[in-house]
């Protein structure tokens, strides 16, 4: 299911900024189904094959950035950085997750992505929380079982976007 876009003769410096935040979702999120034990294999061939570099993150990083997330990576793609989290929340709806965030977007600009290329998702809820815009949608995804959920957080100049598994 990995490195659907990454195994064609599509070059990754060729993407333009839709389809890297896409592609980076959909390959190291939905693609892993949400697993460490696919992301890492996944990760060390991209850089192999010098599409990607990335650095694991310091636990208390990995904390700092997304409470109850359990392991990180900075992503250095196209001349961009991009930080992976993922874990389990326990504390709150949603348990396991997978997170990209992505520096320098715009709320409408994330949502519209979401909209345009994960039509199998529908917009559930939208609210603010002092200067962080954040919506929620529903959906699904191949090779999961069940409703899964993406949310989309934007504050700050950087804006999150992460897929769990539905209650």
């Amino acid at each position: 299911m990995l490195s659907t876009i990454f195994s064609t003769n599509i070059k990754a410096n060729s993407l333009n900024q839709d389809e890297t935040i896409t592609t980076l979702f959909t390959e190291i999120c939905i693609g892993s189904q949400m697993s460490l034990s696919y992301i890492l294999p996944y990760l060390k061939g991209m850089k192999k094959r010098e599409l990607l570099n990335y650095e694991r993150l310091e636990k208390e990083t990995v904390e700092t950035i997304t409470p109850g997330a359990e392991d990180g990576f900075v992503l250095r793609f196209q001349k961009e950085i991009y930080i992976i989290t993922l874990g389990m929340r326990e504390q709150t709806k949603g348990g396991q997750f997978c997170s990209l965030a992505v520096p320098d977007a715009e709320y409408n600009y994330i949502k519209n992505l979401i909209i345009t290329y994960f039509s199998s998702f529908k917009l559930e809820d939208e609210v603010q929380i002092g200067q962080n815009k954040i919506a929620t949608f529903k959906g699904y995804a191949p090779g999961f079982g069940g409703e899964l959920g993406i949310s989309i957080q934007v504050g700050f100049g950087l804006a999150s976007i992460s897929l769990f598994k539905s209650d």
